[in-house]
């Protein structure tokens, strides 16, 4: 009984540290190639921290300045026509699921490389200004250019006391089958069911100075 408890004692403590986070120290990480791969990370994951919103172009009006109509799904028009002067063309769009009745100004600098008909996804921002183009007052919806997250100021939030949290960054080797995915000889080299056959299970990566 005493036997079969420290067992059961041991894989339960075996299991809390394959899942408990590692803590990278990028202050200790001088020269290591990993250090490239969690910068991406966090660069990535300072990108998605501002919700993309989905735009279907309708025309040009300027220089980084286009006309656009927002998307929400299931939201069916039969027809549209070009209301708002420029070309007709994409126009029309007979069971589009692009909510005409919103259509925007966009204004990116620099400006979009994007054409009549296309549908983009942008970061942007609403400004809470309007402007009347060719009789229509347009809400203005403005592209977020702040650049990407240097090297230099990683480092700098890094030593202010910054940490990131990385999910699904690299797994941990199984502490069951040790990374293999399958279980020894006398186990008849079945797979591993901690993993599932993987031979690693995602941790959470902190990142701190």
């Amino acid at each position: 009984m005493k036997h079969t408890l420290m067992i059961l004692l041991l894989c339960a403590s075996a299991s809390v540290f394959a899942q408990s986070p590692k803590v990278y120290q990028v202050s200790k990480a001088k020269g290591d190639p990993l250090l490239l791969e969690v910068f991406a990370k966090v660069v990535e994951m300072e990108r998605k921290q501002t919700p993309s919103k989905d735009f279907e172009v309708s025309h040009k009006v300027g220089e980084g300045r286009w006309v656009v109509y927002g998307r929400k799904d299931h939201t069916y028009a039969a027809n549209r026509l070009q209301s708002i002067g420029g070309d007709s063309g994409g126009g029309v769009y007979m069971g589009s699921t692009t909510d005409y009745s919103k259509p925007f100004l966009l204004v990116s600098k620099p400006p979009l490389n994007v054409a009549t008909g296309q549908i983009i996804s942008v970061q942007c921002t609403d400004t809470g200004k309007t402007e009347d183009i060719n009789g229509e007052t347009l809400r203005v919806m403005e592209i977020e250019s702040e650049p990407d997250l240097t090297k230099e100021e990683f480092i700098a939030r890094l030593k202010a006391g910054r940490t990131w949290s990385l999910q699904n960054f690299k797994p941990s080797p199984c502490f069951k089958c040790g990374g293999d995915g399958k279980l020894g000889a006398m186990d008849q080299y079945a797979k591993c069911q901690d993993c599932g056959g993987k031979g690693g299970t995602q941790i959470v990566w902190i990142v701190k100075w």
